[in-house]
């Protein structure tokens, strides 16, 4: 704990550890049609419906900084699309954005995970989003743990919900996986969200 405190401001009020660091990766999503993915493997995972993206107004001017209304309107149209009425009771895990410290705690609240805005943090201090909590939220370690890989950092976010809902997270693996959300970010100033709702 006291590292963490006395870890010295990189951008007021971040500190090192608050910003994940950019790393080199190379990812491959292989998608098909139910009768080939059969046909390749007996542990496929589906895209249940539900993908959507949102770009916001480019000016800086006129973005939300307080809240990211891209990812809660992404949310929205891809819980729609997947029929998800109540995502905390619907869905079992997220991976999501987290290439800052508090912009997880802003995905969390516009992925209606917890009641906006500012709840989050109380979850969190509850230990709701843990992964043997409530709902858990990275149970990968998300970006803060393995990094960004630049353009790709949604499909890493990708890979690892998908070797939870396979069972093939190792050590991270959780008890109960059998449908997730995704979520990724592509950062100021797009300011654009993906969402996906995936299931075993």
């Amino acid at each position: 704990m006291d590292e963490v405190l006395n870890t010295p401001y990189t951008v007021s009020p971040l500190t090192k550890l608050d910003i994940a660091p950019f790393v080199d990766a190379s990812i491959v999503v292989v998608l098909a049609s139910e009768d080939v993915a059969r046909r390749y493997t007996d542990t496929p995972v589906w895209v249940d419906g539900g993908v959507h993206w949102i770009t916001e107004d480019p000016s800086l001017e006129f973005h939300n900084w307080e809240f990211p209304v891209h990812a809660m309107r992404a949310a929205e149209a891809a819980y729609k699309m997947a029929g998800i009425q109540d995502p905390i009771k619907e869905l079992h895990f997220a991976e999501i954005d987290a290439r800052y410290s508090f912009k997880e705690l802003q995905f969390i609240e516009a992925l209606k995970l917890a009641p906006p805005i500012g709840e989050a943090h109380k979850l969190l201090l509850e230990g709701a989003f843990d992964r043997d909590g409530l709902f858990p939220v990275n149970p990968s370690g998300g970006a803060l743990g393995e990094g960004v890989p630049l353009e790709v950092h949604g499909l890493a976010r990708l890979v690892n919900a998908v070797l939870q809902l396979r069972g093939e997270a190792g050590r991270m693996q959780l008890d109960r996986a059998e449908r997730a959300v995704v979520h990724s970010w592509r950062g100021v100033p797009t300011t654009t969200s993906v969402v996906a709702v995936l299931s075993r």
